[in-house]
Order: structure tokens, then sequence, then C-alpha cells
């Protein structure tokens, strides 16, 4: 409920700030579970997306900014889950695996962190739950000219990656998957 009140007062909030640009958008917006995944340039990213994609999206966070007991209500009222960094999170992916498991839409950067300056090192999180949970991917690449008002943002979505037919999780499928994924996202920047 959270979510659908944010998205409704961000969408034209931040339309009316940014000058936001959205290439290539599925359409059909695809149905079913669905992992979004792009490349993180600041902390509006998610709010871009939420305005754009039809559907909720449940993103993990890192856990500092729920620190603060207030936006800690707020966040986990709008769908975010903290996620605890720098290593294997148990909860964290068993809330992401039951999102998509009931059919939900999970965004996740796999940079791990803000990266201003085109695409950072990938960590394999979207490859390992796409294969855990056989969803596919949607890669995304969000292009920032700036933070000041009418800045430019563009937000490309690339074809759906499906899971792999292989469903092994092995370092060699995880490591290929997040290769095609981030290889997707840089594309999509000028």
């Amino acid at each position: 409920m959270l979510y659908k009140i944010a998205a409704a007062i961000l969408k034209p909030a931040l339309h009316l700030y940014y000058n936001i640009k959205v290439a290539d958008f599925p359409d059909p917006f695809p149905e079913g579970k669905l992992i979004i995944s792009g490349n993180h340039t600041c902390w509006v990213d998610p709010a871009w997306l939420s305005t754009v994609v039809p559907r909720q999206i449940h993103y993990l966070a890192k856990e500092e900014i729920f620190n603060n007991i207030i936006l800690r209500a707020l966040f986990l009222n709008a769908g975010f889950y903290p996620v605890k960094r720098g290593r294997p999170d148990r909860k964290a992916i068993k809330f992401a695996c039951d999102i998509l498991n009931n059919g939900g839409v999970l965004g996740i950067f796999p940079e791990g962190t803000r990266n201003k300056e085109g695409i950072g090192h990938a960590f394999n999180g979207a490859a390992y739950l796409s294969l855990k949970t056989e969803s596919p991917i949607l890669p995304v690449t969000i292009d920032v000219s700036g933070h000041s008002v009418r800045s430019e943002i563009n937000i490309t979505f690339h074809e759906i990656i499906k899971a792999p037919d292989d469903k092994t999780v092995s370092k060699e499928n995880l490591n290929n998957l997040t290769g095609i994924v981030m290889s997707k996202i840089s594309s999509g920047l000028k």
C-alpha cells in the first residue's frame, strides 16, 4: 500500500524535477517472477525505476539505511529489505527467493554500491537468484547527466535474459550470467 502511494507521489515530482526518458520499455510488461538488474548511479535509482515500472519492485538495500527507526519503517513498508554486505546474508537471500517464487519483482544492483562513472565490479547476486529461482532477468541502464533541475535521466530497458537451461549454481555459470547482464547494462551508457 505504502509503495503505491509513494510511487503515485514520486512519479509527478521526479518527472517535473528531472527530464526522465525511457527507451525500449517492454510492452506488455512481463508478468510473473522477474529480476530487474541495473547499474547503480545514485540513491534515487530505485525511485526512478519504481515510477516507470507498473509493478511493485522489492529491493535489497544496504542495512545501514535501516539504522534510523523512521527510515527503517518507511523502507520496510515500501518493500525494501536490509542486506548485510560483504558476506552471504541468508535472510536477505530467503526474502529475495520468497518474492520471486511468489511471482514478484525484485530489484537488485549487481555492483552492490553506487558507481557514478561507468560500470563497477559486479557481484553474482542477481545471477545466483536467477539460477536458484529460475527467474528471468530484465537488465536496465540508468544514465544520468546530473542532479540539477531538468537533468536528463535516460532509462533503457534491454532484452530479457532467461535463466540458462543449466541451472547448476557453479562459479562458471554465475560469472557467465553476470557477464551477460553487465554487458547489456553497459551497452546503454553513453
